[in-house]
């Protein structure tokens, strides 16, 4: 496989940072996570919708992910690293970076995590876009209002929810959650 540039992986991560491990991950409607500095706390967990800058972890045995979100103005930048500790007592990794740019500063973005790592990933205004890093793919699954990746019938149902009304018509209709009655 072809290694992509630093600019162009984040560019896809964020542009990309989305994709999906469980089809289920992103459906639950958790609220927007807030950074952590503690490495105890696991905030990159699926389903959770991340909405400000900051540094979300996860621990799984012997691997760490850490995805560093910072936003300055319409400036969003990524940070994705995951270690593996070793039973040599080494350690081994990899890391992905880059930026975009969103619409406007207060343009609702987000980034789903559908887990640890796969990423959904919108800008505020019209491009939806998805990251896997276990492969180092990612790609715009809707850009200008036009469906443009294959992965855009496996958007979550949490994600499209969250999108504007133009973008969810392009994308396969979510079933609304009515609750049961009990036996």
């Amino acid at each position: 496989m072809k290694a992509m540039s630093p600019t162009r992986l984040l560019s896809a991560l964020l542009t990309g940072l989305l994709i999906t491990a469980a089809t289920t991950a992103c459906r639950r409607s958790a609220s927007s996570v807030s950074p952590t500095g503690s490495t105890g706390s696991d905030t990159l967990i699926p389903g959770n919708f991340i909405t400000t800058s900051g540094r979300f972890t996860h621990t799984e045995g012997m691997t760490r992910h850490l995805l560093d979100v910072t936003q300055s103005g319409t400036s969003l930048s990524l940070q994705y690293r995951s270690t593996e500790k070793l039973p040599s007592g080494g350690t081994t990794g990899s890391m992905m970076q880059g930026s975009t740019s969103v619409s406007s500063p207060t343009d609702p973005w987000f980034v789903c995590v559908e887990s640890p790592e796969r990423f959904w990933y919108f800008e505020g205004k019209s491009e939806l876009s998805i990251l896997r890093t276990f492969d180092a793919s990612s790609g715009r699954v809707i850009s200008a209002g036009k469906k443009t990746h294959p992965d855009s019938a496996n958007v979550p149902p949490a994600v499209v929810l969250r999108l504007p009304e133009d973008m969810k018509k392009l994308l396969p209709p979510v079933e609304p959650h009515v609750k049961r009655p009990g036996l």
